[in-house]
């Protein structure tokens, strides 16, 4: 589950604010089509360290109302 989860592009929609819809859609695209991590593409494709990401995709944190929290 927890792996399905990672590789569901519609984590990205949390990362909209802080690098834009279109940057989002990008990584996106490009985590769905290698069949990768969506934390793992980000952190290729912006600025934000895996730490950031790791705190900002949190499904836990996601569920309940917002993000990094």
């Amino acid at each position: 589950m927890q792996q399905a989860l990672a590789k569901n592009p519609i984590l990205v929609t949390a990362l909209n604010p802080i690098i834009g819809y279109a940057k989002a859609a990008e990584v996106a695209k490009a985590a769905y089509k290698q069949k990768r991590p969506i934390i793992d593409v980000a952190a290729e494709m912006t600025d934000l360290s895996v730490q950031e990401l790791e705190k900002l995709l949190n499904p836990a944190h996601l569920t309940q109302g917002g993000i990094g929290q």
